[in-house]
């Protein structure tokens, strides 16, 4: 069946406990040359440099982000274009107002299903015209995919379909437009780890990833448990 589906400019927003150690720019060095290896350590800082402790932060940031959901949404969308003869629609969410200030995760949930105000906390600002013109965008793109798995309609900026890494995704933005898809790049340095399907088991490695308290804690209490 058709598929619709695409990934957040800032994705990493509740998943930054888990981003690789960034205290410093050697530090973020040497947490990713032991997660990727020291043999593609000068590939890893082209996609995610670390220069600079801001830099470095921003791509610790970004990569987290990728490796949780951006990189794998667009290695499952590309996966249905390629064994599918059914058409594959891509968004990049990265709209930002003074109702929504970051594109992070679900962001764009209440835009879709036209619930933008509909808001537990009254002291955060209510919509503005730029949050209801996208809200009734991307109303419109979801109702026409669900009445016949294609999003395009009469007055709508044209979302060409899905033809694999680099081609054209809706970008959702200031000016909602079709675009070259973000990350690719980025992605395919992720997806070049994959052996028989899988990434490595040892990303798993808590150690890796979490902060330094947190692996210190979990390392007491393996200390503890023996």
């Amino acid at each position: 069946m058709p598929l619709l589906g695409g990934w957040n400019a800032d994705e990493h927003t509740y998943l930054v406990p888990r981003a690789l150690s960034h205290r410093t720019p050697a530090s973020f060095k040497n947490a990713g040359a032991r997660q990727f290896g020291e043999s593609r350590l000068s590939d890893f800082l082209k996609f995610y440099p670390a220069d600079s402790s801001q830099t470095a932060k921003r791509s610790a940031q970004l990569l987290i982000g990728d490796l949780v959901i951006s990189e794998q949404t667009w290695e499952r969308l590309g996966a249905h274009r390629a064994t599918s003869t059914s058409t594959v629609f891509v968004y990049n969410y990265q709209h930002s107002s003074d109702y929504s200030p970051h594109p992070v995760h679900s962001a764009e949930v209440s835009f879709v299903f036209g619930s933008i105000n509909d808001r537990l906390d009254p002291s955060r600002p209510r919509a503005g015209p730029s949050d209801e013109a996208l809200s009734a965008l991307t109303m419109s793109y979801w109702t026409n995919f669900a009445c016949d798995g294609n999003p395009n309609g009469p007055g709508l900026p044209t979302w060409p379909a899905y033809e694999g890494p680099g081609s054209q995704v809706m970008r959702f933005g200031a000016a909602p437009s079709a675009a070259a898809g973000d990350g690719t790049e980025r992605f395919r340095f992720i997806q070049s780890f994959r052996k028989s399907g899988r990434l490595p088991e040892n990303w798993r490695n808590v150690k890796a990833g979490m902060p330094t308290p947190i692996a210190a804690m979990l390392a007491k209490l393996v200390l503890l448990a023996k």
